[in-house]
């Protein structure tokens, strides 16, 4: 199982040499497996040194022989994860180094820790003297393999969440804490990404949700002008692009109110009243529209009131002819 896990970590490695960053797709994630573009070692024993250009890179513990502590090595390294959308969630996230090679005493089993970098640098400008400051709590700790030629692995995932949403990505260092106090002090080496075949890489996999759109509130009614004698047909139009509409809510202005997509409803008085449609979608999010109605308290055609009218004048012009016939 180990063995085949070795191959695949190579065959990603050798296909990165002709890629910076690839990405595949599947089930709703993404995974990006993305190389550095910065990385080397600065050295407390050479504090002006630059090894921006050197196809290693060295940790190695302060403290040696008589309690020295002038021997520290520590590794740099960095990427550029702007590909990565702001609002992603991160499912994982490691940082892969390949342990190739050892110096002094055998450091396997040793304990190395990651510190997230909180500035910026570049591997060729800096050093010992130049380094960035780094976060006092380690984001993560790996155990230096058993032999040499194989992956070391840190679980970045919290700090590749947080590096995303802030658009801050200056890396982490990687340092030997484990006090060893005599000579011949452990030195692990890894190789950079200027190696090519065993460059170091970053692989991430997130989770984007997509957004959701708000539903667009929409409807009409029946007849156009009508009086306090109609009953007014609601037809609502509304649609949600993404979506479909799960509830409807009515206001008709004049205290009454519905719960059904398309309500009738008379007002029992003339006047202004502002009806209005809220709906919400399957997700929750909701859209109004609003409409201002103008209800007379009756119709302006002639009724049975204007015949009745009609009626009494005709009788009374008939009973003033005939008195004047009389005289």
């Amino acid at each position: 199982m180990k063995k085949s896990s070795h191959i695949y970590r190579v065959f990603v490695v050798f296909i990165l040499s002709l890629v910076s960053v690839s990405t595949a797709t599947c089930a709703g994630t993404t995974t990006v497996v993305v190389k550095p573009v910065d990385d080397t070692m600065i050295k407390n024993d050479n504090p002006s040194a630059q090894s921006g250009y050197s196809m290693d890179m060295a940790v190695r513990n302060a403290f040696g022989a008589n309690g020295q502590n002038l021997n520290e090595i520590d590794s740099l390294i960095k990427f550029d994860l702007f590909s990565i959308p702001s609002s992603a969630v991160i499912l994982s996230a490691s940082l892969h180094l390949y342990y190739y090679n050892w110096s002094g005493t055998d450091p396997a089993g040793r304990n190395l820790s990651l510190y997230s970098i909180e500035n910026t640098w570049t591997e060729e400008f800096v050093n010992w003297k130049t380094q960035p400051s780094y976060a006092i709590i380690p984001s993560g700790n790996a155990f230096v393999p058993s032999s040499k030629g194989h992956w070391m692995t840190w679980d970045v995932s919290n700090d590749v969440q947080d590096l995303i949403q802030q658009r801050a990505f200056y890396g982490w260092k990687i340092a030997d804490e484990s006090s060893w106090k005599q000579s011949n002090i452990p030195m692990t080496y890894f190789r950079t990404k200027e190696y090519n075949d065993y460059s170091p890489f970053l692989e991430i996999t997130y989770l984007v949700a997509e957004e959701n759109t708000a539903p667009i509130a929409g409807f009409s009614f029946s007849p156009p002008e009508p009086t306090t004698e109609d009953n007014i047909q609601l037809a609502d139009s509304s649609y949600d692009p993404d979506g479909s509409i799960m509830e409807w809510r009515w206001n008709f202005g004049d205290g009454n109110s519905s719960t059904l997509q398309n309500p009738t409803h008379r007002y029992t008085q003339g006047g202004h009243f502002t009806i209005s449609l809220q709906v919400t979608d399957d997700d929750g999010l909701t859209s109004s529209m609003t409409s201002v109605l103008t209800v007379p308290v009756m119709k302006s055609t002639p009724g049975f009131e204007f015949f009745i009218l009609l009626c009494a004048l005709t009788i009374g012009l008939l009973f003033m002819i005939k008195r004047k016939k009389l005289r």
